[in-house]
């Protein structure tokens, strides 16, 4: 190989090596920004307080929801456990504190 060659496939090899660092850390910019946005959506939102008393209520009506479905849940397997199992039915059964979530 000549001298030209040898200079020719040591850049080739330098110019291979740039790229990918350069790719790499295009992709830890990408990550970077994408926390940096997040980060800027929690800031955002502690500082709206409509948003949070808006998502305060929302997990409120949910939490509602979830004990409303428990009760249902319960009420439905008390008068299913009538038919199956009269030993269940009880004035006051040992499970019946789930009903006063």
């Amino acid at each position: 190989m000549t001298k030209m060659e040898e200079e020719n496939k040591k850049l080739t090899k330098k110019l291979k090596d740039s790229e990918n660092i350069i790719s790499q850390l295009r992709k830890e910019n990408l990550k970077n920004k994408e926390i940096y946005e997040e980060e800027e959506e929690i800031e955002d939102f502690a500082e709206d307080p409509d948003e949070q008393i808006m998502t305060s209520e929302l997990i409120k009506l949910n939490n509602e929801n979830v004990k409303h479905i428990v009760k249902i849940r319960l009420i439905f397997w008390h008068f299913f456990s009538l038919e199956v199992a009269p030993f269940f039915a009880l004035p006051r059964p040992f499970w019946a504190f789930l009903l006063d979530i």
